[in-house]
């Protein structure tokens, strides 16, 4: 019965490709709540969008394979990333990074929060983005993001009852 629950998100290249399983009910409603949390970050902002996150934290770890946490997790954010895109939802990295931790963590993914700045060298003016890490690694963006950004605010985000 459990697996009739569960899809399969296929990635890889050749013959063998590879497979996680999650459960599509839990994704369905951690996905529901990154769209609250997307109203939410436009009306209150960051500080308050955090608060928010924290409370969707679940209770248990469901990432029983810490090893591939990083892989998985990068998969779930490719798939939250395409049904964005057919939402035609907006590309700001601090949205889309603050709906990707509300997924991570209703899915049982301890993760953080990373802004950083870097001074764009045409105008001057400083160029801020948004990412997040799992391990130090980076699972919504470009692997290195944190070498050529100075980073300005991190946000640690951990399972209730840790």
């Amino acid at each position: 019965m459990k697996d009739r629950m569960c899809i399969d998100i296929i990635y890889g290249k050749g013959f063998k490709p590879k497979t996680v399983k999650i459960n599509f009910m839990r994704y369905i409603v951690a996905y529901v709540r990154s769209l609250k949390i997307r109203a939410i970050y436009k009306k209150m902002g960051l500080k308050e969008t955090v608060k928010y996150i924290n409370k969707f934290s679940c209770n248990k770890v469901l990432c029983l394979e810490k090893q591939n946490a990083v892989y998985n997790a990068r998969r779930i954010v490719i798939l939250s990333n395409r049904i964005s895109k057919i939402l035609s939802l907006s590309d700001n990295c601090l949205e889309n990074s603050l709906a990707l931790s509300t997924i991570l963590l209703s899915l049982g993914y301890e993760h953080s929060l990373l802004i950083g700045k870097h001074r764009n060298y045409m105008g001057g003016d400083y160029i801020f983005h948004a990412w997040l890490e799992i391990d130090g690694t980076c699972v919504n963006g470009i692997v290195g993001t944190k070498e050529m950004l100075i980073v300005v605010h991190k946000n640690n985000f951990c399972l209730k009852g840790k």
